[in-house]
């Protein structure tokens, strides 16, 4: 009976633990030996990863390096498979590594660089991924060993997708839904106050509510918020955090930090994210915007 229970334990051993979505800079110091973490610097320019880095990571250039293209007039999309699996393998990853971005910290703005490629490969099916809580400005803070100097060489990987769908939605689904929407955008530009310039009028789509991404970290920072306070401020926002919903911002890209913490940290899989957001549908006239402040 005693060695069944040692079969078991060992056989519990073996099995690969399942990635948590955000890791701690402590758990990220310990595994600087491990090869099958790999650890991917997003959001900083290469001047900056020069300077100083955690050791054995790897840089990416958010802005330039092919994760978003412009699509149809539609800027900012998720790039092509294909090309994915050749960028994520030029970065050494392959399909069983676990892939952990590190982002500033500075503010929540720039954490969302690694949150939307962390929704990014889970479109790809990648399983094992997780997010720097605190990103770098939290890891540097706690002292922890950082390098200067090139990326060491890569080896070379070969990269696998395995496509997963509903975790996005298509400009059809956001007309025809009657799901929740929730705009992540700063209140000035839900409102309709104020704009960015990827899109092409002000204003939010109809029935939104608006929760900020900067709500969802301490300060507006690179540290998350905890669960019972987050689902709170979902809350607040009348936003049911466990119900089916559709985030959107004007790219994609800040809308995949409140999709992160709806779908990953307070558990939602019914929550999804529009890659093309605003930018998309503002594209034709004749889709319709609420503009709450005239």
């Amino acid at each position: 009976m005693r060695f069944l229970g040692f079969l078991v334990a060992l056989l519990l051993l073996s099995l690969p633990l399942k990635a948590q979505p955000l890791v701690t800079a402590d758990w990220l110091a310990s595994q600087a030996k491990n090869e099958e973490v790999r650890i991917v610097d997003v959001g900083r320019t290469s001047a900056e990863y020069l300077t100083a880095h955690i050791p054995g990571s790897a840089f990416t250039d958010y802005k330039k390096d092919g994760w978003r293209i412009e699509r149809g007039a539609v800027p900012d999309v998720m790039n092509t498979v294909p090309a994915l699996e050749t960028l994520l393998g030029r970065l050494g990853v392959s399909a069983e590594k676990h892939v952990v971005f590190a982002a500033p910290g500075q503010s929540a703005y720039d954490m969302a660089a690694a949150t939307r490629l962390y929704w990014t490969l889970k479109m790809l099916g990648h399983e094992k991924v997780s997010v720097l809580d605190g990103g770098l400005a939290g890891y540097a803070q706690m002292k922890l060993p950082l390098e200067s100097g090139p990326a060491r060489p890569a080896k070379q990987a070969v990269y696998t997708a395995r496509s997963v769908f509903g975790l996005d939605a298509m400009l059809p689904e956001v007309s025809e839904s009657k799901l929740p929407l929730v705009d992540a955008r700063p209140s000035d530009e839900f409102l309709g106050i104020n704009k960015s310039d990827k899109v092409l009028r002000p204003g939010t789509l109809a029935g939104a509510v608006n929760l900020p991404l900067v709500w969802m970290t301490v300060d507006g920072k690179g540290a998350f918020r905890k669960q019972a306070e987050l689902k709170s401020l979902f809350a607040y926002a009348k936003v049911q955090s466990d119900a089916p919903m559709i985030v959107f911002c004007n790219t994609g890209h800040t809308a995949s930090l409140v999709w992160f913490v709806a779908h990953e940290l307070l558990g939602n899989d019914q929550a999804r994210l529009y890659d093309g957001s605003l930018a998309e549908w503002t594209l034709s006239p004749e889709r319709p915007l609420m503009k709450i402040v005239k």
